[in-house]
């Protein structure tokens, strides 16, 4: 199967989920918020041992969280998902002064070289600034 059409069919599933919930977050987002607290700013990783990987990357002043369900459907469906935290996010915003786009690109760089020793399939799917580093 060409590239592009394994890239169709996990755009396929993201239209799914937005199909059915009407977005990829919950509508309840105070359960959610409530459910998953300790998750809202850490990074994450659901494993798969089917040779297919998905790389999320986050947007700029978010955190992987705001790719989380994302990530678990992903996961449902056979995928390995990893979604690293970028340098200065989840913290304070101060902390991203000094911060240098080459430091996003080396914690993309290593996530991506993370799925590749276990994967040989490995989409990078990124919103805002992680579409950029995509």
């Amino acid at each position: 199967m060409a590239k592009f059409e394994k890239s169709s069919r996990i755009l396929s599933m993201i239209e799914s989920i937005c199909e059915e919930k009407g977005s990829a977050v919950s509508n309840d987002l105070e359960l959610l918020y409530r459910d998953d607290f300790n998750c809202v700013n850490k990074p994450f990783h659901f494993p798969s041992d089917n040779g297919r990987a998905v790389l999320l990357i986050h947007g700029w002043t978010t955190t992987p969280y705001e790719l989380r369900r994302l990530g678990q459907y992903l996961n449902e469906n056979g995928y390995a998902v990893l979604a690293p935290l970028l340098t200065g996010h989840g913290t304070n915003p101060k902390d991203l002064e000094n911060i240098k786009w080459e430091d996003w690109n080396r914690d993309v760089e290593k996530a991506y070289a993370t799925l590749k020793k276990k994967h040989s399939e490995v989409y990078i799917i990124g919103t805002s600034l992680g579409a950029s580093l995509a």
